[in-house]
């Protein structure tokens, strides 16, 4: 009798063993998923490194700040939006403008995603310019400041013409 109760307590102590053994396990891949597949809501501009979260108005407006844009308070136009899976010339040219401050749209393609324009308060004394914000996730993915008009600017989000 006192083998059987000598080979319980081993067993005892092994499959504690290998709980905590399967337990830490866990919890390191777990641990790795996250730090190797978590992509924070930020972007790098000159050095700089500036918030791209967008869940709520309060953060769109926060978002344009960054960039010293003030918008109006609620956007004149709102789409939902696909990004195509093969950008055409105009795509690749708009996603040069995002590379330039520090985004890219490659990372969305065939994504679902909301464009939002909202009219700046005296960018240049012009009433005829947006903010055009493209968010996906609670994200801003892509943007522009342009004019609103026929042949109008198409400025980055810093203000910076960018030429292809």
């Amino acid at each position: 009798m006192v083998i059987f109760s000598e080979f319980d307590k081993n067993a005892k102590i092994r499959l504690f063993k290998g709980a905590v053994i399967a337990a830490l396990t866990t919890m390191i891949i777990t641990t790795a998923f996250f730090i190797f597949n978590y992509d924070p809501p930020v972007a790098e501009y000159n050095g700089i490194v500036y918030s791209t979260s967008a869940a709520d108005e309060e953060e769109i407006q926060k978002f344009a700040e960054q960039f010293g844009l003030k918008t109006k308070k609620e956007p004149v136009f709102v789409k939902e939006i696909t990004i195509p899976e093969q950008f055409n010339e105009v795509y690749e040219h708009y996603n040069d403008i995002q590379k330039s401050v520090g985004l890219n749209l490659e990372k969305y393609k065939k994504a679902k995603c909301r464009l939002l324009s909202y009219r700046l308060d005296g960018y240049n004394g012009d009433d005829r310019v947006l903010l055009n914000l493209i968010i996906c996730d609670d994200r801003v993915v892509a943007g522009d400041i342009s004019e609103e008009k026929y042949n109008g600017f198409m400025l980055s989000l810093a203000g910076e013409s960018v030429s292809y």
